[in-house]
């Protein structure tokens, strides 16, 4: 199969397009030629742009009609739904974009005319890997690549200027919250972490919003609600180490191969093998109880995460921190 004209759709949050990003750039190098456009969050857009080179990246926030406006206009002959909503469904099928490539498990799947039948919500294996395998429609069949980004120091000293922080400095990011998207670890124990690195001569930069930072001014600064996710590239790619749990910002840290320890919970959907850090310099940490089948967003034990103990996560951080700082992946410049 041929195609000329190409959209792509993760309109979602930071983390899954971050994680998408394999597959887009998969579908990229097995069409060439083609004009790829991709369709984003608003959010996500600073990110999506520079990290998406030769692509079109746009953020369509638009109506139902004005995106079958948008589809017809632009004339595409192949839109893949790497995230499935009924809305952009319906008017893809309206505007009668030719191939249509979306999941067979929801009950509008009639509308894509090129449907893949896996069930995510297993976690068998990483988001990004499912992404992949959606372009199994297109007898494209790539192994996850994940690339890591470099950003340019004129970029960075903007950042630097902006949030008036000094890069020069041995800085350790600590992202306390989650989203709500999986159990966290106890906010009190991201405190306490913080306490002993600072102890050790490391300095604590918070990053997060107003409430996931609220108290935690007693060590390091606090960027709370002073960061866009630009900045955040940018400031991450200057650290020795970001912490975080299942959050966008963990995968964005890596993104930029920055060193990354993520905190994630047992509960099977949100666990590290489907939603776990990618690239050179990652290591996770789970608490040593069984997995569990529990909703994402809390577990029936009440403390999981409080069974990981910031002894360990301490003792694990000081292991990542003395491996080596080199790249171990090519780069693509921005």
């Amino acid at each position: 199969m041929e195609f000329k004209n190409i959209l792509a759709v993760r309109d979602d949050r930071m983390g899954d397009f971050i994680l998408a990003r394999p597959a887009i750039r998969a579908l990229q190098g097995a069409f060439p030629g083609a004009r790829l456009a991709v369709a984003v969050s608003e959010s996500v857009f600073p990110l999506a742009d520079p990290v998406l080179p030769g692509c079109n990246v746009i953020s369509p926030n638009f109506s139902i009609l004005k995106f079958y406006s948008f589809l017809r206009s632009e004339k595409f002959d192949l839109v893949v739904f790497f995230k499935p909503r009924l809305g952009t469904a319906v008017a893809a099928f309206l505007a009668g974009v030719p191939k249509r490539i979306g999941t067979g498990y929801r009950g509008y799947s009639f509308l894509f005319n090129l449907r893949h039948y896996e069930h995510r919500h297993k976690a068998e294996r990483h988001e990004a890997e499912y992404s992949l395998s959606l372009l199994e429609t297109l007898e494209i069949n790539k192994p996850l690549h994940f690339e890591t980004v470099s950003i340019d120091e004129t970029e960075i000293r903007k950042v630097s200027k902006k949030l008036a922080v000094d890069f020069s400095k041995n800085w350790i990011a600590i992202h306390p919250g989650s989203g709500g998207s999986a159990p966290n670890w106890p906010k009190k124990n991201y405190l306490d972490l913080a306490e002993m690195l600072s102890a050790e001569g490391l300095s604590i930069l918070w990053t997060g919003n107003l409430e996931e930072l609220e108290g935690m001014e007693s060590v390091g600064i606090s960027l709370a609600g002073k960061t866009e996710v630009w900045d955040l590239a940018c400031l991450y790619s200057k650290c020795k180490l970001m912490i975080g749990p299942s959050t966008g910002p963990l995968h964005l840290a890596s993104l930029v191969g920055t060193p990354v320890m993520g905190l994630y919970s047992p509960i099977r959907v949100t666990s590290p093998r489907r939603w776990g850090p990618l690239g050179p310099k990652v290591k996770v940490l789970m608490p040593t109880v069984e997995e569990c089948r529990c909703v994402s967003t809390s577990c029936r034990r009440g403390d999981c995460m409080e069974r990981l103990s910031v002894e360990e996560v301490f003792r694990a951080v000081s292991d990542i921190l003395k491996e080596s700082s080199e790249p171990v992946q090519a780069k693509l410049p921005l």
